[in-house]
């Protein structure tokens, strides 16, 4: 998978996670959701193509996303 090619998306993993060795999901989120071409599913929002956020990693990457609202609208859900 080619996220951290691009050094702009190192961002995502911040310096404190590395050190603290903490678990950062949002990699391998996009990462499966493009190996099984699947949603990734965020309340994050694309604000510009600078910014280190799921929407712009999923674009660069060829990701679908959405936010839950439209999630639970695919999946049919009601209350």
């Amino acid at each position: 998978m080619d996220i951290f090619k691009n050094k702009h998306f190192q961002q995502i993993v911040r310096r404190k996670e590395i050190l603290l060795g903490k678990p950062v999901a949002d990699p391998f989120i996009v990462a499966r959701a493009k190996y099984i071409d699947a949603y990734v599913v965020t309340n994050e929002k694309y604000t510009d193509e600078n910014a280190a956020k799921l929407p712009n990693l999923c674009i660069s990457l060829g990701v679908k996303y959405i936010n839950l609202k439209e999630f639970m609208k695919l999946e049919n859900w009601t209350f």
